[in-house]
Protein backbone atom coordinates (compact mmCIF):
# COMPACT_ATOMS: atom_id res chain seq x y z
CA UNK A 1 0.00 0.00 0.00
CA UNK A 2 1.31 3.47 -0.85
CA UNK A 3 2.64 5.48 2.08
CA UNK A 4 0.19 8.47 1.94
CA UNK A 5 -2.80 6.15 1.54
CA UNK A 6 -1.50 3.96 4.34
CA UNK A 7 -1.07 7.01 6.61
CA UNK A 8 -4.58 8.27 5.86
CA UNK A 9 -6.10 4.84 6.45
CA UNK A 10 -4.26 4.43 9.75
CA UNK A 11 -5.43 7.83 11.02
CA UNK A 12 -9.05 7.12 10.05
CA UNK A 13 -9.05 3.66 11.63
CA UNK A 14 -7.30 4.91 14.79
CA UNK A 15 -9.71 7.84 15.12
CA UNK A 16 -12.72 5.55 14.78
CA UNK A 17 -11.40 3.09 17.36
CA UNK A 18 -10.11 5.82 19.68
CA UNK A 19 -13.33 7.83 19.75
CA UNK A 20 -15.43 4.68 20.10
CA UNK A 21 -13.43 3.57 23.13
CA UNK A 22 -13.49 7.07 24.60
CA UNK A 23 -17.27 7.22 24.42
CA UNK A 24 -17.51 3.82 26.08
CA UNK A 25 -15.42 4.91 29.06
CA UNK A 26 -16.70 8.51 29.25
CA UNK A 27 -20.24 8.39 27.84
CA UNK A 28 -21.00 12.13 28.23
CA UNK A 29 -21.66 13.17 24.60
CA UNK A 30 -21.57 16.91 25.37
CA UNK A 31 -18.42 16.87 27.49
CA UNK A 32 -14.84 17.59 26.61
CA UNK A 33 -13.42 14.44 28.21
CA UNK A 34 -14.56 12.01 25.45
CA UNK A 35 -13.20 14.33 22.77
CA UNK A 36 -9.82 14.70 24.46
CA UNK A 37 -9.62 11.00 25.29
CA UNK A 38 -10.57 10.07 21.72
CA UNK A 39 -7.96 12.39 20.24
CA UNK A 40 -5.35 11.03 22.63
CA UNK A 41 -6.19 7.44 21.85
CA UNK A 42 -6.17 8.18 18.12
CA UNK A 43 -2.70 9.74 18.44
CA UNK A 44 -1.44 6.69 20.31
CA UNK A 45 -3.08 4.14 18.01
CA UNK A 46 -2.16 5.75 14.66
CA UNK A 47 1.48 4.61 14.59
CA UNK A 48 0.47 1.11 15.72
CA UNK A 49 -2.13 0.81 12.96
CA UNK A 50 0.30 2.29 10.42
CA UNK A 51 2.86 -0.40 11.16
CA UNK A 52 0.23 -3.17 10.92
CA UNK A 53 -1.17 -2.13 7.52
Amino acid sequence: MESPLRALASVVIAAFVGFSLAFLFAPDPTGVVPILAGAGLAAVLSPFVYRRL
